[in-house]
């Protein structure tokens, strides 16, 4: 049944959506916010987005066969009803009863609220159902006709409900991010293969957007399942290779973001590749002063949690020695970052020289800590 029903489901809640009277709890994204817990304001790329339907809404309301062409929907809401006067000048005029139009929102409001569709799509403790419905959510990422206006504002609501479907059915993560990692590798993919021609998702920013904050939640909240690393690595690194220009646009959620990442998972990663990752990635999103004093705090969190002070002040003997959480590849990993920040490798931003001589002083310690403890042992 879900085959043949979901996609009209999908439809009602799109409409419900563009009319505005879907919940707050199922209408709004989760994002990230900075350290005052204030969300970051829209990208360009979400305004654009934003604006391109409301003048395409705005066409279609303002065009006497509007009903026709978009249906029993649009029909319903009342832009396709209206009647036509005229004035003493002979020009039509649009008589729209709005205490009508009123009360058949809020009444749809209602409906909408007491359908409670977030639980219809969110939970689902039979696993074969959530990956069919996953996957419906999934192919609305790229359907077969691109050309509705509308399309990259509904594609982005859609990556938004399968992302919170994903997040809540974690038990089952192991068979539902992959159908995610597929769907993204062929959004990344050159259109021709073997070519150097751009990802077909770079024509549709805001919705590449989406994706990278998806791949991060993704990371954030189910980076302790062991076998998904491999996955979530994949997902990680389709973000190395997009272009500057776009990644600098969202350098407030890359930034923001891979601070997360990094700060909830760094014990998390055990290989020298992971780290090369998160490297990478931190160092692209600090190349854009938006995302900088994100990254930077957020190595500095981990610097300050995860060593001890060089000093030795915690140290009460060998017995109660405390053994630092950060791994030598990540030491190495974050003292080629605060290296950057110390010389002004970004834009020749010179704000972080002082705070990152101070992290370093920590990390120097821990790596040489990790010398003498290996040079004792091979001694022995």
């Amino acid at each position: 049944a879900i085959n043949e029903s979901w996609q009209d489901l999908l439809d009602v809640i799109f409409a419900l959506r563009e009319v505005d009277v879907l919940p707050s709890r199922i209408a709004e994204f989760d994002d990230f916010a900075d350290s005052q817990g204030n969300p970051l304001p829209p990208s360009k790329f979400a305004i654009s987005s934003q604006h391109k339907v409301r003048e395409y809404n705005q066409s279609i309301s303002s065009t006497s066969n509007s009903a026709s062409n978009d249906g029993f929907w649009r029909s319903l809401f009342g832009f396709g009803s209206k009647s036509v006067i005229r004035d003493a000048n002979n020009t039509d005029k649009i008589d729209v009863d709005v205490t009508k139009t009123s009360d058949l929102l809020e009444c749809l409001k209602k409906i909408a609220n007491h359908a409670q569709l977030d639980q219809i799509i969110m939970k689902h403790p039979n696993n074969n159902i959530a990956k069919r419905i996953l996957s419906k959510l999934i192919d609305c990422l790229l359907p077969a006709e691109i050309d509705d206006p509308r399309f990259e504002h509904n594609s982005v609501f859609a990556l938004e409900l399968a992302a919170r479907l994903l997040i809540s059915n974690n038990s089952n993560a192991t068979d539902l991010f992959p159908i995610f990692l597929s769907k993204f590798e062929e959004l990344f993919a050159p259109k021709t293969p073997g070519s150097e021609d751009s990802s077909l998702v770079l024509k549709f920013p805001y919705l590449l957007e989406r994706i990278v904050v998806t791949i991060m939640r993704a990371c954030i909240h189910l980076y302790d399942i062991v076998e998904l690393r491999i996955h979530l690595q994949k997902s990680l690194k389709l973000i190395e290779d997009l272009p500057s220009s776009f990644t600098r646009t969202i350098g407030d959620r890359l930034g923001c973001g891979l601070a997360i990442v990094l700060r909830g998972c760094f014990y998390l990663f055990e290989t020298s590749d992971e780290w090369s990752t998160i490297k990478t990635l931190l160092d692209i999103a600090a190349q854009d002063k938006s995302g900088r004093g994100f990254v930077f705090d957020g190595i500095a969190s981990v610097i300050d949690y995860a060593l001890p002070s060089p000093d030795g002040e915690e140290d009460e003997g060998e017995e109660n020695k405390i053994e630092p959480m950060l791994s030598h590849d990540g030491a190495e990993a974050m003292t080629t970052l605060l290296l950057n920040f110390l010389h002004g490798s970004y834009e020749n931003d010179l704000t972080y020289k002082i705070p990152s001589m101070m992290c370093m002083k920590k990390v120097y310690g821990c790596l040489q800590g990790a010398r003498t403890l290996s040079n004792t042992s091979h001694d022995h």
